[in-house]
């Protein structure tokens, strides 16, 4: 239990440091990945290693978070120019459902659960996943987004309310990870976004994101004017990018400007070992425009 009290305590050190040092950089929300935030030194003394997801859920955003903070909940900030409001920290779901990664045997669902419920109720409330996060679970209803339903399902009902952001695949051959048609033209976009909601059991995605820059079957262009139409329909209510450069992120600003559709975030690899995306000035830019840079890996995968 000592060893557990100060593993968190450290976690927690890290955590506030990276948050003011993420702040000084102009980084809007930054999200760690859970299970996979603590790599296998971290956890090699733990003696109940099925336990580890909720331990680092305790350390990367709830109970102790609050406890450095000093606060009765994680700090809230808006989105771009748009009105989305999320916690400072995000829970990243990459591998929930991905049995390649350890699902039903390191992690199974009713650790995720119950991580999930201590996130939430400690104030996390920005759930970041996409539409091929543990596709492979999908038949099984435990892809990432079937997985978020659930447990979205099982919070009580004075629970604060959780804010979704999911991803676009956009290679041609994603339907066959995911279903629908082959990725051609603005309709697939759209398409997309409806099977995410279904599988998210949501009205509404609080930020649809494409998930990396690819020359696009039908052109970028068709590819944000998708976007841009998801945000007309009402099944969503912001857009972002994600690994986009500052050419790219300057195309897409333009493209959905046009459309009276602000891109409201950016979502890049960043943390202390790699700084680049500051080194080539993309964050300027973002901030110039008013586009949220949201920090994925910001533990370098248990390295820091």
């Amino acid at each position: 239990r000592r060893l557990v009290k100060m593993m968190r305590l450290n976690y927690s050190r890290q955590l506030l440091f990276l948050s003011l040092l993420f702040n000084s950089l102009r980084v809007n929300s930054w999200i760690v990945n859970l299970p996979s935030t603590m790599n296998n030194e971290h956890h090699a003394n733990l003696h109940d290693p099925t336990d580890r997801t909720l331990r680092t859920c305790r350390t990367a955003g709830c109970r102790d978070w609050k406890m450095m903070m000093g606060a009765g909940e994680v700090r809230r900030v808006r989105l771009g120019a748009g009105m989305v409001e999320v916690s400072e920290i995000g829970c990243g779901t990459s591998v929930w459902g991905e049995t390649s990664k350890g699902f039903g045997s390191s992690y199974t669902e009713p650790i995720l659960s119950q991580a999930f419920k201590e996130l939430v109720e400690g104030g996390v409330n920005f759930i970041d996943t996409s539409e091929v996060y543990g596709h492979g679970s999908m038949r099984e209803g435990c892809s990432s987004e079937q997985l978020i339903a659930k447990f979205r399902d099982q919070l009580p009902v004075e629970a604060p309310p959780v804010v979704l952001s999911s991803k676009f695949f956009p290679a041609p051959w994603s339907h066959t990870l995911v279903g629908g048609g082959v990725r051609l033209g603005r309709k697939a976009v759209v398409e997309a976004v409806r099977g995410s909601i279904t599988r998210l059991g949501c009205g509404q995605i609080d930020l649809y994101q494409i998930q990396f820059p690819f020359p696009y079957v039908g052109g970028q262009q068709a590819l944000l004017e998708g976007f841009a139409e998801a945000v007309e329909l009402g099944l969503c209510k912001s857009v972002g990018v994600c690994n986009f450069d500052v050419n790219e992120i300057q195309q897409a600003h333009a493209i959905l400007a046009k459309h009276g559709v602000p891109l409201a975030s950016n979502q890049v690899r960043f943390n202390i070992l790699d700084r680049r995306v500051q080194q080539s000035g993309l964050m300027n830019v973002c901030k110039e425009m008013e586009i949220s840079v949201l920090a994925y890996e910001p533990l370098a995968k248990g390295l820091l």
